[in-house]
């Protein structure tokens, strides 16, 4: 693993499998810093997943960005929610590995899933489906805007996963930050 703080000279390869970790205070930049780093991913021809953001639907930005001029777009929703789009729209549980390579943009946004559990439910599907996949022709640039929230909730501390991060335990934050 090659760890390094990316700074003007350093030349990114978009056609390689990398995790960026991008930290900053609310209203930094962010959100912005990672879709531009999915505009480069777009432009070498790969995937851009917008699986995981804030309430106010932020992924939906995507569908009026100049950035997506003649790409093809999906949206994903919760089982009990029906979408009318510009763009294709399919419910998350449906969605396959073979949409990876059909679609240039995924989006998977909290006002498109009947409430906050629905939506971690089906992210953390989408989240296992994509890992679990043995090969592929398209690297998947994932953005997870509201990771503390996601992370939070794949411990399943709680049965309502709005709670899992307000939740205080000594030994589940062992298991957050990796500790065996």
């Amino acid at each position: 693993m090659e760890i390094r703080w990316v700074r003007g000279k350093d030349d990114i390869d978009f056609n390689r499998p990398s995790t960026w970790f991008i930290l900053g205070t609310r209203g930094s930049g962010k959100s912005s810093f990672l879709e531009t780093l999915g505009c480069y991913y777009l432009q070498e021809g790969h995937t851009v997943l917008d699986l995981f953001g804030s309430r106010d639907g932020e992924g939906l930005a995507w569908l009026r960005s100049p950035y997506m001029k003649g790409k093809k777009a999906l949206l994903l929703c919760g089982e009990s929610v029906d979408v009318q789009a510009p763009c294709d729209v399919k419910k998350a549980s449906a969605l396959g590995l073979s949409d990876f390579s059909s679609y240039d943009i995924i989006i998977s946004a909290s006002p498109l899933y009947l409430n906050p559990d629905d939506e971690f439910v089906n992210a953390a599907a989408i989240t296992d489906k994509v890992y679990k996949r043995l090969s592929w022709s398209r690297l998947i640039y994932c953005i997870v805007r509201e990771a503390a929230n996601f992370y939070y909730s794949r411990l399943k501390v709680s049965d309502n996963q709005v709670l899992a991060k307000s939740l205080w335990n000594p030994s589940y934050s062992a298991i957050a930050l990796g500790s065996t």
